[in-house]
């Protein structure tokens, strides 16, 4: 399933995304660019999980429903340093301290579709979904 863009915000994540690719400062202009690259690998990574964004200045947050004022599971936040960046919330019970967050960044897209994996997982915003937990099973091999 493709991402989809939480309903309290119009158009499309990609149509937000190409804006700030289209920018003139190159700063923005690679932020777009990198957001872009990660819209597509969740799309052809996901094809069955529902997966819903919501955009906050440039950051990308994920959640497993269409509620923006549920809690949401990850935070994609793009650099211009051509990096992938992310946060996710622990689980209550795994966390040291309130509102605790494992953080991840990496230069390699393929490695960064493991990222966002084992975040859906860890953060247990997709427990239902088969295909999450089998693309972890694959990972962990």
């Amino acid at each position: 399933m493709p991402l989809t863009r939480c309903s309290n915000q119009s158009g499309s994540l990609a149509d937000f995304y190409t804006e700030w690719a289209s920018e003139k400062n190159i700063i923005s202009s690679n932020v777009g660019k990198t957001m872009l690259e990660v819209i597509n690998l969740i799309n052809v990574t996901f094809l069955k999980t529902q997966i819903y964004g919501l955009t906050s200045h440039a950051n990308l947050l994920l959640f497993s429903e269409d509620d923006w004022t549920s809690d949401w599971y990850i935070v994609i936040k793009p650099n211009s340093f051509n990096k992938y960046c992310l946060e996710y919330k622990m689980t209550k019970e795994n966390q040291p301290w309130e509102n605790a967050f494992v953080t991840g960044e990496t230069n390699s897209l393929e490695k960064f579709k493991d990222f966002i994996i084992i975040a859906m997982v860890e953060s247990q915003g997709w427990t239902e979904s088969e295909e999450v937990n089998e693309l972890h099973r694959q990972i962990k091999k």
